[in-house]
């Protein structure tokens, strides 16, 4: 389904029966299509639960390239009940395609985990099916979760990677996000978390391009890249970190370049305690 018509279009509809006041999550498959012309960029769908704004979908990636992630956390009201909105904020006569609308039970998927951050430098084989400029959603980008939207993982030369060959793009047909858990640290230590970070090479549409980095859950860096330079020039940027009780650090990673489809570059992470 094309989300608009001859101009910006919605859909509603109300499923029961559910448990009440319980989690779920809604997955769906949707993309951009080449016949809109790409202005604006990015192709806008906003998401209602009960009256209430859940998130707004951006992307641009193509069909047949649909984006089918983790999913839309919801959650039905004291009745058991949801009443689900999907609202196209594009005007013209092409909008958000859409398709394969599925409501399953429980919350997003948890974030992977390991003693160390785990690929690190993004540098960790993808499968030869995505091509040698991979745009990754929900578990396929290895050791991360992706939390929004999709990435690309990018290994061309001219972007000039600070640690192997690949870099990631965190804008990857729109403003995505990545997270993981790293487990076993020391209880009420100190570490550092230090990165590297460039602009992506295209993009001029948005000016800076933005990201923002949280450490269980608190707002730890915030980035942005003007015009010029950009990739292979890149920048150093590190913040400091107290372990709580449990040794575990929530680590998540996203782009805040809402109009573009492409957004802020990071490689060489590193986690060290002081």
């Amino acid at each position: 389904m094309d989300l608009n018509g001859d101009q910006p279009g919605a859909i509603r509809q109300t499923i029961d029966g559910l448990k009440s006041d319980h989690p779920c999550t809604l997955r769906l498959a949707y993309a951009d299509q080449k016949e809109r012309g790409g202005s604006p960029v990015i192709v806008t769908t906003e998401v209602w639960a009960n009256s209430e704004r859940i998130t707004t979908l951006r992307n641009t990636s193509n069909a047949p390239d649909y984006i089918d992630g983790v999913g839309v956390p919801l959650r039905s009201d004291t009745s058991g009940k949801i009443t689900l909105e999907l609202r196209s904020t594009l005007p013209g006569d092409s909008g958000m395609v859409i398709d394969d609308l599925r409501l399953i039970p429980g919350e997003l998927p948890a974030l992977p985990e390991s003693p160390t951050i785990a690929n690190a430098s993004f540098e960790t084989p993808v499968s030869t099916h995505f091509g040698d400029n991979p745009h990754l959603f929900g578990h396929q980008l290895p050791g991360w979760l992706v939390l929004r939207e999709n990435v690309d993982v990018i290994s061309f030369d001219r972007f000039g990677a600070p640690h192997g060959k690949a870099v990631v793009d965190l804008g990857g047909h729109g403003a995505g996000g990545i997270g993981q858990i790293i487990t076993d640290l020391e209880p009420g230590a100190r570490y550092r978390l230090s990165l590297k970070y460039a602009r992506h090479t295209y993009w001029d549409q948005q000016d800076p391009l933005t990201a923002e980095i949280y450490l269980n859950g608190e707002l730890a860096l915030t980035l942005a890249r003007n015009k010029s330079p950009k990739a292979p020039v890149w920048e150093s940027s590190s913040c400091q970190v107290t372990i709580p009780a449990d040794g575990r650090l929530r680590l998540e990673m996203y782009s805040t370049a809402l109009e573009v489809g492409g957004g802020v570059l990071f490689d060489d992470l590193k986690l060290v305690k002081l």
